[in-house]
């Protein structure tokens, strides 16, 4: 990439992909995009130029370029503890007589989270009629192989598990999708995160996994604020480990940390802290306060079910007891938005004590919150050097490895990250 005209054509198209997706320029480098944007642009027969001035006034063409940059790989019934904490979830509400459910899908991609979701609710005794799974992608191409139930051989990444059949099945390294399954499912193109999507709120279920993390600040916080909107008091939101979750107040961590889940806060909830917030008394040179532990991103440290916010949010300090323990701090630097004395804090802390996995992860997630990639990949990897099995930050440095170019290395920590348990 040493001709200055594709690399000005390859940062031109970044800035469109930022400006018109809603992408993380993170995510928009050059070299990141050179090989897609050069194979759409041959497949073509466009030089890069050409290719960009299309993409200014072909919006299919733009939203097939954004959905191959940020498709996030999944597969059948990721995060099994996810499906499990659902099926008890959906088996209870069945047990109250509700008569259906609505559940929806955002960013379905090869559509395995939506026949997932499916199956898991006809595995509760469900009937086809009484369960819609809206699955919403701004894909066309992916739409089109969801309806006609095509299930490509990479969705087949774990063993199924044992209530899953009939209603999905494994014939020979291929996934059959049950009719019952397909009935369930309907396919809804849309942008979700430039429009909210015309769904029938609330919600009962939500999945919107690893779909967070490819989008600018501006953009994740304008999805969280439609999750809640979609979201009943009772739903379950299920994110993936990667989505940067926000320390705002909306969403609440539900069930087992590696489930993923939340539910959206009660709207009294809200109130109630932001009136307690206006009555505190401030002071600049104090320490921030202890916001509710549960209520923080999972990437600051996955294996407890929290991560470091994304984005720095105004906030109010106010004089509260010290913390007792060096992670608390970093917690409470986390849920007041300062992710810059977070990182500083958490640096020396790491840098005391190099051995200190829970400090390592914490450290790892502010870095990530702040769009460091590299640096939260090798902070990864200090976590599973000292702890091997770490399920949660092997993850974590696949979905990294992933953006950053380097196929093999993730292929190689999913595959560690399979044979742990969680």
């Amino acid at each position: 990439m040493n001709d200055p005209q594709t690399l000005a054509a390859l940062e031109a198209i970044g800035r469109l992909l930022t400006a018109r997706a809603g992408l993380s320029p993170a995510l928009l480098t050059p070299s990141a995009l050179e090989s897609i944007v050069c194979h759409r642009a041959r497949e073509l027969g466009l030089d890069l130029p050409k290719f960009e001035a299309r993409l200014g006034q072909d919006e299919r063409e733009l939203v097939r370029l954004a959905s191959s940059v940020s498709v996030p790989e999944t597969w059948l019934f990721r995060y099994r503890e996810s499906f499990e904490l659902l099926r008890a979830r959906l088996s209870a509400r069945r047990k109250m007589g509700q008569p259906h459910l609505e559940i929806a899908s955002l960013g379905c991609a090869t559509g395995a989270e939506a026949w997932s979701v499916a199956a898991c609710a006809l595995s509760c005794g469900w009937q086809p009629g009484a369960v819609r799974v809206h699955a919403v992608d701004r894909s066309e191409e992916a739409l089109r192989a969801l309806e006609a139930g095509l299930a490509p051989t990479s969705i087949l990444r774990d063993p199924l598990p044992e209530w899953a059949s009939p209603w999905i099945v494994n014939e020979q390294g291929s996934a059959r999708i049950s009719a019952q399954v397909r009935q369930c499912v309907q396919p809804l193109r849309a942008d979700f995160v430039a429009t909210s999507p015309a769904l029938p709120a609330p919600l009962d279920v939500i999945l919107c996994r690893n779909v967070l993390i490819y989008l600018t600040p501006a953009g994740r916080a304008t999805l969280r604020r439609r999750l809640v909107d979609l979201a009943g008091e009772s739903a379950l939101i299920l994110l993936g480990h990667a989505d940067g979750i926000n320390t705002d107040g909306m969403l609440v961590s539900e069930g087992p940390h590696a489930a993923f889940a939340w539910r959206a806060r009660s709207p009294n909830a809200q109130r109630n802290d932001a009136d307690a917030g206006r009555r505190r008394p401030t002071r600049s040179t104090t320490a921030s306060p202890a916001r509710d532990r549960r209520v923080v991103d999972k990437h600051a440290s996955p294996s407890r079910g929290e991560c470091a916010p994304t984005e720095p949010r105004a906030t109010s300090s106010a004089h509260e007891p010290t913390p007792t323990s060096p992670s608390e701090r970093v917690r409470d630097l986390i849920a007041a938005g300062d992710l810059e004395r977070a990182e500083e804090f958490a640096q020396a802390e790491v840098r005391a004590r190099p051995s200190d996995i829970e400090m390592l992860e914490l450290f790892a997630g502010v870095l990530l919150a702040r769009h460091r990639m590299a640096d939260a990949r090798r902070a990864y990897e200090k976590v599973v050097y000292l702890e091997p099995r770490h399920g949660p930050a092997l993850l974590a440095l696949a979905e990294l490895s992933m953006q950053l170019g380097h196929e093999a290395d993730a292929a190689r920590y999913r595959l560690r990250a399979s044979r742990t348990d969680g």
